[in-house]
């Protein structure tokens, strides 16, 4: 299997993904049949979208570079494990940071990362995919780009791209076309591709340098001391199987205040349901009590939203918090 990957594998280029690395060396084949010639390396490439954190084709890449380019590099510039390590499970967090062999093996899924806009397929920059080709003779996907708390290009300061705005091609699981375009023209209809204005909103952009700062690696925050914060602000250490009314009153009232604090323009860019489902009371998506009792993973970008309006920002990002970013998200 190994010689196989070989084949199909160069060194990678700068903040490429993991598949990107795969992608690109299949298309020097002049091949066509992406997903199924790369199903002889690993069965686990149906739906080859940056919606999971890990999954075992993963590891079959990552094990080609581990001697030249080292573990720790591999996560840090290659995956967007740093991005979602703080919010995971200190044994999934072990598993992940010691490179276990147990990668192999196993998915790593967010929970709720399905009503995540921006997670459920890949986006790029047209002025990196130019510069890319004219560089290294390739367009790829960068890691940064499918951070799905950033709206625009850390570097160009442009719109990303997930669409074709003509015919509505989209990049879902690398099937028909497996790497980005290199001069905007999308690969499906030939027309170009204008990316949409973005118009400037403090909290959006607040959460990219957050979300810029986790991915690399500058900000020491980890899910228990979250949730140790939060529980602090809430007002309750733990809450018993059967709450009083005064306490179900406090965390009702505490929750109706957040839930008026994300405006409708903030769930649609960011979230694919709309206000009713997202903030429905029995979907823990965005559930301050659930966030801060139950062990389990969600996504960073929910946390992060939580952590801003309960004003935790400032005593666990340090440098990061910015008073004049966080005040109005309207």
């Amino acid at each position: 299997m190994m010689w196989m990957v070989s084949c199909y594998l160069s060194a990678p280029l700068p903040n490429e993904h993991l598949l990107s690395m795969l992608a690109r060396g299949f298309d020097l084949s002049g091949r066509n049949d992406f997903l199924h010639t790369v199903r002889v390396i690993s069965p686990n490439v149906g739906n080859m979208n940056p919606a999971l954190l890990w999954r075992p084709v993963y590891w079959t890449i990552a094990s080609h570079y581990i001697d030249t380019v080292g573990w720790d590099a591999l996560l840090q510039n290659h995956t967007l494990v740093p991005y979602y390590l703080p919010f995971l499970n200190s044994s999934l967090r072990a598993v992940l940071i010691a490179g276990s062999s147990e990668l192999a093996d196993i998915k790593i899924h967010p929970m709720q990362q399905n009503h995540i806009r921006h997670a459920q397929h890949w986006r790029w920059c047209i002025d990196c995919s130019q510069s890319d080709f004219e560089q290294f003779g390739t367009t790829y996907w960068h890691v940064n780009h499918q951070i799905p708390s950033m709206l625009i290009c850390d570097r160009h300061r442009t719109p990303l791209v997930s669409q074709c705005d003509y015919c509505g091609f989209v990049y879902k699981n690398l099937k028909r076309h497996w790497l980005p375009p290199k001069d905007g023209h999308c690969l499906e209809c030939k027309r170009l591709t204008v990316p949409q204005t973005q118009r400037t909103v403090a909290i959006y952009d607040y959460l990219g340098e957050i979300s810029l700062g986790l991915q690399a690696g500058e900000l020491q925050i980890v899910d228990d001391s979250l949730r140790h914060s939060m529980r602090q602000r809430i007002g309750f250490d733990s809450l018993p199987k059967k709450s009083t009314l005064a306490m179900r009153k406090a965390n009702s009232k505490l929750q109706q205040k957040f839930n008026e604090w994300l405006p409708d323009d903030l769930l649609e860019t960011y979230f694919l349901k709309n206000r009713e489902h997202a903030l429905k009371p029995s979907n823990p998506l965005l559930k301050l009590t659930s966030a801060a009792y139950r062990q389990r993973s969600y996504p960073p970008l929910c946390a992060l939203l939580m952590l801003i309006f309960l004003e935790l920002d400032q005593e666990l990002l340090g440098d990061f918090f910015c008073e004049g970013m966080k005040g109005s998200i309207a």
